[in-house]
């Protein structure tokens, strides 16, 4: 029998009781996304390491019905930072990125959004004021 290969994107078909199958492969594809930070990421983390925040670097958030992993969590204060790419602000991913912000607000969780081009384009003093302020806001 084919072992069968598990994806979010059937997440329709998932039951209550695959929950453990959705965490272990929420914390593998996290551990991948680590494995594979890009510059920008690894910019920004040094940047929170910088102020001493506590933070989880490629978080997992999911349920029976959704999934995302988060660039960076501010546990302490609900927040979290997305480092986002040109891909993130195409039409059609923006209606993705809409229906996680709503489900991460019913959970009492806000997000920042950075553009990539803003890390390298920002000097550090500034993204960290841009990070600052939204701390301070919550």
């Amino acid at each position: 029998m084919k072992k069968r290969k598990y994806s979010f994107k059937d997440s329709k078909t998932f039951k209550p009781t695959d929950m453990i199958k959705r965490a272990l492969l929420a914390e593998s594809r996290a551990e991948e996304l680590r494995i594979n930070a890009t510059i920008h990421e690894l910019m920004v983390g040094e940047l929170l390491d910088q102020l001493e925040y506590k933070y989880i670097f490629q978080k997992p958030f999911f349920d029976e019905f959704f999934f995302l992993i988060a660039d960076y969590y501010l546990p302490d204060i609900k927040l979290i930072i997305e480092i986002n790419g040109n891909q993130h602000y195409e039409k059609s991913c923006r209606k993705k990125e809409a229906k996680r912000k709503k489900w991460l607000k019913k959970k009492g969780i806000l997000v920042l959004e950075i553009r990539n081009k803003a890390v390298i384009k920002m000097k550090k003093q500034h993204l960290q004021e841009r990070i600052l302020r939204k701390i301070t806001t919550l």
